[in-house]
């Protein structure tokens, strides 16, 4: 049950932080590298 619980609150995290990067990136026209750096890192996790 915890393991269960302990994975989808990581799964809602990690969606979360997708979406935030996505918004971040669509608001901001002068955005960096770093953003895309996040993002491919979360991809491997």
């Amino acid at each position: 049950m915890l393991k269960n619980l302990k994975e989808r609150f990581l799964f809602i995290l990690y969606k979360t932080w997708h979406l935030l990067i996505y918004l971040s990136e669509s608001f901001d026209f002068n955005k960096d590298n770093r953003n895309l750096e996040l993002f491919i890192m979360l991809d491997d996790i």
